[in-house]
């Protein structure tokens, strides 16, 4: 029930600020240097987060790659590019038979980390030697 006062002034109504009860001041002396509790649920929802990214992190591989070991070697000769040759011609010329142009096409420009298939006279292209 609420109590009006009324006198000269006018009506008073008493302010609805909540009384501190002696419970308050217990929760208030037991928080951890006065952290509040939504600080608290924040600081173990980053911890949560970083746990299951590590954790992630740790199935994949963390985005690298791993080897075996050391591949074996490529035994590769060098060719000097002249007029009128073209990528798929020289990967056809080192193309052993029964294997697809186009895969020693791929490797060529792998080892020689060509982004398109234009080529110049003059340059110099590793090869992978014929089998």
């Amino acid at each position: 029930m609420t109590v009006v006062a009324v006198g000269p002034q006018g009506v008073r109504v008493p302010s609805t600020r909540r009384v501190a009860r002696a419970s308050d001041e217990v929760a208030r002396r037991n928080r951890p240097n006065g952290l509040s509790f939504r600080r608290v649920r924040l600081a173990l929802a980053i911890v949560a987060l970083l746990a299951v990214l590590g954790a992630w992190a740790a199935l994949t591989g963390g985005g690298q790659a791993t080897a075996d070991g050391p591949g074996r070697p490529l035994a590769v000769t060098v060719h000097t590019v002249m007029g009128g040759e073209s990528l798929w011609s020289i990967s056809a010329s080192v193309t052993p038979a029964g294997s697809d142009v186009r895969d020693v096409l791929l490797d060529i420009a792998k080892l020689n980390n060509l982004v398109e298939s234009h080529i110049e006279p003059g340059m110099t292209l590793v090869l992978p030697a014929r089998a």
